[in-house]
């Protein structure tokens, strides 16, 4: 159960940078 919730924090990470990077793409 820890590795799932490690998985899960992992996946809101990246996904956040992947938001930031198109938003900073749309910017420019």
């Amino acid at each position: 159960m820890v590795s799932l919730s490690i998985l899960r924090c992992i996946a809101a990470s990246y996904i956040y940078l992947l938001e930031v990077n198109i938003g900073f793409s749309s910017i420019n």
